[in-house]
């Protein structure tokens, strides 16, 4: 296998693409060969990038334009603040200019973060589900009420809304 360049390389030009050829050299009769497609390599010249902020036409620039100015961001960029990809990959790259203790804060304070509002979450579906049981349970006594002041009998009030005598007993009361 040998490396063939698919177009002709531009001056100043930023990507290239190479592809792999399968060559069969036969000394009677001239090299034949295909092109094996299922590897490609692509190449980026970055200093050929010359592109400013307000220049970039489409989200390869973008990508572009990001990877080669990434460590001289000092503020996230206009183009990149409302898009929630570019903001995720500035902070990724943020924590790897950390150094180990800082790091280990960092992932302290995240667990303890994530710690407290899984805490909540729970807290939040605990007190729902009560909610829930005393508004069941709420409901169930006006029925009985209700019942008993159509002079149901109390088995009977018992049985359709699942309370027990005792608690129908005390809405009687």
């Amino acid at each position: 296998m040998i490396i063939e360049i698919r177009k002709k390389k531009e001056e100043g030009e930023v990507v290239h693409t190479y592809t792999l050829k399968n060559q069969c050299i036969v000394i009677l009769s001239p090299a034949e060969g295909s092109v094996y497609d299922k590897l490609t390599f692509i190449h980026l010249e970055m200093p050929n990038f010359t592109k400013k902020e307000n220049e970039l036409e489409n989200r390869f620039d973008q990508w572009l334009y990001f990877f080669k100015n990434l460590e001289t961001f000092t503020v996230i960029p206009e183009i990149f603040k409302n898009d929630i990809v570019f903001t995720e990959a500035i902070e990724k790259a943020e924590l790897s200019r950390m150094g180990e203790d800082a790091l280990a804060t960092y992932y302290a304070g995240l667990k303890e973060y994530r710690d407290n509002n899984s805490k909540i979450k729970t807290a939040k579906n605990e007190g729902l589900k009560e909610g829930e049981e005393i508004g069941k349970k709420k409901e169930k006594l006006e029925i009985a009420k209700n019942c008993i002041e159509d002079g149901m009998g109390i088995q009977k009030i018992a049985k359709l809304t699942c309370l027990s005598e005792e608690e129908i007993r005390g809405i009687a009361l």
